[in-house]
């Protein structure tokens, strides 16, 4: 799902219409990730902020950092 496979770990999981996407930097270097498709997007949010999300082509993680996008 991403071109970093051995340095981020990025998955979504989907039941019904609730859906999740979720990108873990395991390393100890800041990181800018692409994906061979669409992370969040229409209706979801950030889970830590609330705020809503457009569709991620490219995101910066910083070492350790995590981000979790959800819709429901």
């Amino acid at each position: 799902m991403n071109n970093m496979p051995t340095k981020v770990w990025s998955f979504k999981r989907v039941k019904g219409e609730n859906e999740v996407h979720c990108l873990f930097n395991f390393g100890d270097k800041e990181v800018i990730v692409t994906f061979d498709e669409q992370v969040a997007g229409e209706d979801f949010k950030d889970l830590f902020n609330r705020a809503t999300s457009g569709s991620i082509e490219s995101v910066k993680l910083k070492p350790w950092e995590y981000n979790l996008y959800y819709k429901n």
